[in-house]
Order: structure tokens, then sequence, then C-alpha cells
């Protein structure tokens, strides 16, 4: 996996294992601009709340994140976990750490 380096979503899925943007064809450019542009509606969901992450949210976890982070367990990834991870230890640590996960 190629190292991911790039805006986390406000759904916190980790971009460098995702399958879209390890791809060697037209690869994503990952959730600065995959996010952005694809409708996504939990992205749009935090940006009209004007949130960085659904943890910030009074409602999280709420039943379109539950329905969204099911769909991201077949990629490996709890981003519920994920969430808590970056609550925890802030955004730049976690990525540190996940990109050096993926290399090991």
């Amino acid at each position: 996996m190629k190292e991911y380096n790039g805006a986390i979503p406000p759904c916190c899925a980790f971009c460098g294992k995702c399958p879209c943007y390890n791809k060697k064809n037209d690869p994503c450019l990952g959730a600065a601009s995959y996010c952005k542009g694809s409708g996504c509606k939990v992205y749009r969901c935090s940006k009209k709340r004007g949130l960085n992450y659904c943890f910030e949210c009074d409602f999280y976890p709420c039943n379109m994140f539950n329905k969204y982070s099911k769909r991201w367990r077949k990629y490996g990834q709890d981003i519920m976990k994920n969430q808590e991870e970056i609550k925890e230890k802030g955004a730049e640590k976690w990525l540190k750490e996940k990109n050096k996960e993926c290399r090991s």
C-alpha cells in the first residue's frame, strides 16, 4: 500500500487502505478530492454542520454513520474505532500511525 498524507475525511476512513486509492489505473487522490466530488452523504452532512469529523457531532453515531461504517468493514476498517483514535490522539499522530501500519 502506498503512503497517504492527505486529508482525513469526516468519517475517518484511512484512505491509504482504500482499494480506490491504491488502484494502479486511475487512482483516487484521497478524501480531499473524492469526498467532495462524489456527493458523499457523510461528507455533506459534516460540512453542513461545520464539523471536521463525525465524532464532533451531537448526534454521533447517527443511523447514517452506522450504515456507512458497515460498508467500510469489508475493507478491513473500523471507522468508529478510527473516530475514537483521532479524538484521543489527534489527526496528525493517527495518520502517521496508520501509514506505519501499512508499511509493516
